[in-house]
């Protein structure tokens, strides 16, 4: 039997089992924001927190109306949640992030709200709140010993802290691929197989279902490898990699447009593989943070740099106050390691810019030895 034959209150009784197992805060959203089902840790966090009566989070309320009240009664962030979780609901964004602070009775604790797409034909999602205290604890209490062992010797040791994390990229990528892609790829091989043998009508189609379900789990794995992977640069060449790069996230649903021109560009592999990873974190936060479905990618071939700009006009963000994301950290780090630069341009409802430019090396002429001006900036 498939979980579209039980009557309304078995399926509620299969989804609310499936989501007590889970110790995230979860809501499970129709297209409208009415949610469909909530956990137990959605209830506990809810009393926890001066919820009288969990009904008022629960079955059959819109979400996106309390989202609405708390942006009208000041509470930071509440109308960017709502738009965010508005827009996955309703299948115009494949997903939203967006880290908060909760105001507690005992304490304030910082939280990761996740939403993402409901795998059903009229839309909806899963909204996840996560509380990411330890987290950050454990950042800020590595931060003192971070200081004390980089020394005077901080950029070395940064660059050295990059080629790692592409090393375990590439290791965590190929396990992904060679490993549990495989085993997804013969498992849903063997549940066809046990399709085929079947004579019963109603379980050969939850067995199509679940084969639907592994195909889709092996294909959301290797996009993740793909994006781990970070051999497309030096494999393809830095404007083909952005452009396999852009028809990967309009799949998502951003339309980038590409401005470059189709040469090569000659860079070494670690300046290439530095802007690639500047684009893909650049273009990633506009697609999950700034509530706009475009952007713009400029790649400039200069005579002695090469230069990356992605813009998008989306609601933009304060660029004086303290943020605790890491990945504008990450492309500040990869830029200065190749001897780059980065600017970082925003403000509240203009949108963003982030421009990295890295140095072309300098080349010698092998009959004079003079410096390689042939083209200029």
């Amino acid at each position: 039997m498939k979980l579209s034959d039980l009557p309304s209150a078995g399926k509620r009784a299969v989804a609310a089992a499936a989501l007590a197992s889970l110790a995230d805060h979860l809501a499970v959203l129709d297209r409208n924001g009415t949610i469909l089902e909530v956990n137990e840790a959605w209830n506990a966090f809810g009393l926890a927190n001066g919820i009288s009566d969990v009904a008022a989070i629960g079955r059959t309320v819109n979400y996106l109306d309390v989202c609405t009240k708390a942006a009208r009664a000041g509470v930071p962030d509440a109308a960017r949640a709502r738009d965010g979780i508005e827009a996955v609901c309703q299948g115009r964004r494949a997903a939203f992030e967006l880290e908060y602070c909760c105001d507690g009775p005992v304490r304030s604790a910082p939280f990761l709200m996740t939403v993402t797409r409901l795998r059903h034909a009229h839309g909806g999602a899963v909204v996840s709140h996560r509380d990411i205290s330890a987290w950050r604890d454990r950042r800020v209490a590595r931060e003192p010993a971070l200081e004390k062992l980089a020394g005077t010797r901080l950029p070395d040791l940064s660059g050295r802290l990059v080629t790692a994390r592409e090393h375990e990229r590439r290791h965590i990528a190929r396990e992904l691929h060679d490993d549990v892609n495989q085993r997804l790829a013969l498992l849903a091989i063997g549940i066809e197989q046990v399709r085929a043998l079947s004579t019963d009508t109603t379980i050969r189609a939850h067995l199509h279902d679940l084969w639907v379900e592994t195909t889709g789990i092996s294909t959301s794995v290797h996009d993740l490898s793909r994006t781990l992977h970070s051999s497309t640069p030096g494999v393809l060449g830095l404007v083909p990699a952005i452009r396999a790069l852009s028809r990967d996230l309009f799949a998502k649903g951003l339309r980038v447009t590409v401005v470059a021109d189709d040469r090569g560009i000659d860079l070494p592999q670690s300046s290439a593989l530095c802007l690639f990873r500047v684009a893909q974190e650049a273009l990633g936060n506009v697609l999950k943070h700034s509530g706009t479905y475009t952007a713009t990618l400029t790649l400039s071939d200069m005579a002695r740099s090469v230069r990356l700009r992605v813009e998008d006009r989306g609601r933009g963000f304060e660029p004086l106050m303290q943020h605790d994301g890491l990945g504008l950290l990450s492309m500040q780090e990869r830029v200065a390691i190749v001897g780059g630069e980065l600017l970082i341009r925003a403000q509240p409802g203009e949108g963003t810019v982030v421009d990295a430019r890295v140095p072309r090396p300098v080349r010698h002429s092998a009959d004079s030895g003079l410096f390689d001006l042939r083209r200029r900036a």
